[in-house]
């Protein structure tokens, strides 16, 4: 489910059904593996289904209320649910129990979009920044940061940010067509997230990433 859901490797649709496949399996053989059902809401969430994501993150929690990547993915799901200011609590209290979590990076990262879905660039900054320090190579971390310094009026630092990201041979060829491609391994029509998505590619182009 993280080579699909962070494109790596070419994962695709056979990918996906395996870890479907394998998260039902786990659970009908142990419906208390709390790793099953993390795993199962991270496949609900590449199918769109947000709603049932949330309900199975909601239910790793109930099997172990310390397991600190399903507090912060549930935050996440909040966010992808329209809900973005619940989401930092939950997270926040995933770092407190994991201050050297090997997903620190990611904690960060689902702050930094909470709060861009909510509005607030310049908390977004501050929270991609910490992210973007830790975890270089995640395309989506830059380019949320580029268009937060944007809509934050600070572009010149969008532009500065966006020719560093340019510049790292990974990164080569992307465009606003190409991120558009990326986003729909998430499909959501929440309305609130529908719009946050309008404002991050308007980023984009303020700070000058190409149509195509």
């Amino acid at each position: 489910m993280n080579e699909y859901l962070h494109h790596w490797n070419n994962a695709g649709k056979q990918q996906l059904d395996e870890a479907d496949a394998a998260s039902n399996k786990a659970l009908s053989l142990d419906p208390t593996n709390d790793q099953a059902y993390y795993a199962q809401a991270l496949v609900h969430r590449a199918k769109g289904e947000h709603h049932a994501a949330l309900e199975a993150f909601t239910r790793a929690l109930e099997l172990n209320p310390n397991l600190p990547k399903a507090l912060a993915e549930k935050g996440n799901e909040l966010t992808l649910l329209g809900r973005p200011t619940e989401a930092p609590p939950l997270v926040e209290k995933a770092i407190r129990l994991s201050p050297r979590d090997p997903a620190l990076g990611g904690f960060y990262w689902i702050i930094g979009r909470a709060h861009f879905f909510s509005g607030d660039y310049a908390g977004a900054i501050s929270w991609l920044r910490k992210s973007l320090a830790l975890r270089r190579n995640d395309w989506y971390i830059w380019l949320y940061l580029v268009s937060a310094y944007a809509l934050d009026n600070q572009l010149d630092e969008a532009k500065k940010t966006l020719r560093e990201f340019d510049s790292r041979t990974q990164f080569a060829g992307y465009t606003l067509e190409r991120v558009n491609q990326a986003e729909k391994t998430g499909p959501n029509d929440n309305p609130v997230v529908v719009a946050a998505r309008q404002k991050f590619r308007q980023g984009l182009q303020l700070a000058g990433m190409p149509a195509r």
